[in-house]
C-alpha cells in the first residue's frame, strides 16, 4: 500500500504465469538441394487453444526454468537431459519460455496431432517453405532464423489473454538448435 497526498493507493499483485511451448522439429525430406524449396515442420503442444502454463501466485524467489523443468518432469516425465528451455519474452504478467525436445518420450509420442484429436492436449503441426540459396543454408539454426525474419508468417499461438507470434517462437528456436 502506499500513500500518497492522503490518497491510499493499493496494487492488487496479480498472479504470474510460465507458458511453456513444447516444440519439436522433424524432417520431411532427407537432403536438400539448392534452388529447391521444402516444408520445414515444427510441433508445438497445445492444451485445444493455448499454450500450457503453470500459475505463479508469487515470483519472489522463483528460478523460472528450475520450475518449469520440476514441472515437465512431473507431468511429462521428460528427462532434464532431453530438454533445451529458452526465454522468448514477457507478455504482462506472462512469461514465454520455449522447451525444445531433443528427444521425445513415450508419453509424448501418444499424443496425436491436433486434425485428429479430441484429447486435451495434442501437437499442433506449423509448416513452412524454406528455399536454400547456398550449401550453408542446410542447418536448422540458419533455416530457422530464415523463417523467423519471413514478414509473411502471421501465425500466432493464443496464450490466455494474449498471442505468442510464430516469429517469436522460430527466433527463439534458432538460438536453441
Amino acid at each position: 500500500m502506499v500513500h500518497i497526498c492522503n490518497i491510499r493507493l493499493t496494487f492488487l499483485d496479480e498472479p504470474h504465469y510460465i507458458n511453456y511451448s513444447l516444440v519439436y522439429t522433424f524432417d520431411i525430406v532427407d537432403s536438400m538441394e539448392v534452388g529447391k524449396s521444402y516444408f520445414i515442420g515444427t510441433n508445438i503442444l497445445s492444451d485445444m487453444e493455448s499454450i500450457p502454463y503453470i500459475k505463479l501466485d508469487s515470483t519472489k524467489g522463483v528460478k523460472y526454468k528450475f520450475l518449469l523443468r520440476t514441472e515437465l518432469k512431473k507431468i511429462w516425465k521428460i528427462k532434464a537431459k532431453n530438454i533445451s528451455i529458452k526465454h522468448i519474452n514477457n507478455i504482462g504478467n506472462n512469461h514465454n519460455y520455449l522447451v525444445f525436445l531433443n528427444k521425445i518420450n513415450k508419453n509424448l509420442t501418444l499424443l496425436k496431432n491436433r486434425i485428429n484429436s479430441s484429447n486435451r492436449y495434442a501437437w499442433r503441426s506449423f509448416y513452412e517453405v524454406f528455399s536454400p540459396l547456398s550449401m550453408g543454408d542446410f542447418e536448422k539454426k540458419y533455416i530457422y532464423n530464415y523463417i523467423s525474419n519471413d514478414a509473411n508468417n502471421k501465425s500466432k499461438i493464443k496464450i490466455r489473454d494474449s498471442n505468442l507470434t510464430m516469429r517469436d517462437i522460430y527466433h527463439t528456436l534458432s538460438k536453441v538448435l
